[in-house]
């Protein structure tokens, strides 16, 4: 499961994120409101949270080794620099190519 968490409002992953995010994104810009987000994966074999630059961050466990779809997903967010709070086009492109990996 793929669940996205802007500004602590969460959506799993379905046909419309992309249209909600769009949305939030936009809303929060016209209103000159900050934009977070946190991306949690759960599915088999992987266990994974990624935040934005100025998303809160809560306690995180130290991994001693990831599985290879994780490392995978892991090298996708660093090489599409999406960690960027106003980067939509890359965390769109992110997210769909998370869900190939996933599914």
């Amino acid at each position: 499961m793929i669940k996205v968490n802007i500004c602590g409002t969460i959506q799993v992953y379905d046909s419309s994120l992309a249209s909600w995010i769009n949305e939030q994104y936009h809303n929060r810009r016209r209103d000159g409101a900050e934009f977070w987000f946190i991306i949690t994966v759960e599915s088999s074999g992987i266990n994974l949270s990624f935040h934005s630059a100025s998303a809160p961050h809560g306690r995180s466990l130290p991994y001693s080794h990831f599985s290879i779809r994780e490392q995978k997903i892991i090298d996708m967010w660093n090489d599409m620099d999406v960690k960027q709070d106003n980067n939509l086009s890359s965390l769109l492109k992110f997210l769909n190519k998370l869900k190939q990996i996933v599914s």
